[in-house]
């Protein structure tokens, strides 16, 4: 009686786990497409300086939101997969910093992309729990 009680107990609490480690990732995920929307726009205002104040702003708010979450999303899903985001970003940063509009557009589209088939194929996995 006790043992089914025990395991009933850590099932439910497997459970609770497994829906707050897919909200977590749900919401960082869709939180990031949200902040590219933001930079997006303020790149389309900019197109001819994206090196400029309002653009680095909203880039670097998205930056930090990132490097924020990164290490706790790492808990929860393969670094080699969500380290590609990391990787994307220092791109557009460089395109940024380099005042290159073209390559800006080209790198955060890639980042959109990226993010965008993550939240679609990142699902519970008891592995990441456990």
């Amino acid at each position: 009686m006790n043992k089914a009680l025990i395991c009933s107990i850590l099932f439910i609490i497997v459970i609770a786990l497994a829906f707050l480690e897919q909200g977590f990732v749900d919401n960082t995920l869709h939180t990031m497409l949200d902040k590219f929307d933001r930079v997006k726009e303020s790149i389309a205002l900019n197109e001819t300086s994206v090196n400029n104040e309002n653009t680095l702003q909203e880039f670097y708010d998205m930056k930090d939101f990132w490097d924020n979450r990164e290490p706790r999303m790492c808990i929860f899903v393969d670094y080699n997969h969500i380290s590609e985001v990391g990787k994307a970003i220092s791109k557009l940063e460089i395109a940024l910093i380099d005042n290159d509009s073209t390559q800006a557009k080209t790198e955060l589209n890639v980042l959109i992309e990226v993010v965008y088939a993550f939240s679609h194929i990142i699902s519970f996995n008891l592995k990441n729990l456990v």
